[in-house]
C-alpha cells in the first residue's frame, strides 16, 4: 500500500488542508497547478485570467493512470479533454498507434461538438493527467458571456476547429 502512495503525484484532493484554504488562495493554487499544462493548449494560453481561473480552479481534475489503465474506450461519450502532464499514454484508432507525452492533449472535440470517442486511450506508462471537464468548462464560458468577458477569440477558434473537424475524411480524437 505505501508503494502504491510513493508511485502516485500528491494530488490537491489529498491533502485535506488545502481544503481549509479561503476560496481566493485555492483558486490562485489551482492557476499556477493547471496552467503551466493548459496553456500548451494555443487558444486557452490566450484566454484572460478571468476566464481561467474558473476554469483551473473548477473544471480541471487531476488524475493519476498506472501503466495500463485505460483512459477512454471507443465508442464512449466523450466528457472532458485530456492533458497530459507526465508519463507516457497510447491512443489507438483504427491502425495507427500514436503516442503522446507532456504537452500533449487528445479529445479537444468534446469542448466544440457532441462527441463519442473514436478509439481507445491508455497510459503507457504510469501518468498524471489533467482532465478538462466538458461541462464545467460550458458553464465557465457562460458565465463569462453573461459578465460579457471577451470571448470572440474563443469563438472564432471554436468555428474553424468545427470547420476543418467536420473536412476530416476520418475524424478521430486526436487532432492538432
Amino acid at each position: 500500500l505505501n508503494h502504491k502512495k510513493l508511485m502516485k503525484k500528491q494530488h490537491a484532493v489529498d491533502i485535506p488542508v488545502f481544503s481549509n484554504l479561503p476560496v481566493c488562495l485555492r483558486v490562485d493554487l489551482y492557476r499556477q497547478m493547471h496552467m503551466p499544462v493548459l496553456s500548451s493548449h494555443p487558444c486557452l494560453a490566450r484566454l484572460s485570467r478571468h476566464i481561467m481561473d474558473p476554469i483551473c480552479h473548477s473544471a480541471v481534475m487531476e488524475r493519476h493512470y498506472p501503466a495500463g489503465r485505460k483512459i477512454f474506450g471507443k465508442d464512449e461519450e466523450a466528457r472532458a479533454t485530456y492533458f497530459v502532464c507526465s508519463g507516457e499514454t497510447s491512443y489507438y484508432a483504427d491502425h495507427c498507434p500514436t503516442t503522446l507525452a507532456e504537452g500533449d492533449w487528445i479529445s479537444e472535440a468534446a469542448l466544440w461538438v457532441r462527441w463519442r470517442h473514436r478509439g481507445l486511450f491508455i497510459a503507457k506508462t504510469s501518468c498524471e493527467i489533467f482532465e478538462l471537464d466538458v461541462q464545467r468548462f460550458l458553464t465557465v464560458m457562460n458565465e463569462a458571456a453573461r459578465y460579457d468577458f471577451e470571448l470572440g477569440g474563443l469563438r472564432n477558434y471554436a468555428r474553424l476547429f468545427i470547420k476543418h473537424f467536420a473536412a476530416c475524411e476520418e475524424p478521430c480524437d486526436q487532432w492538432k
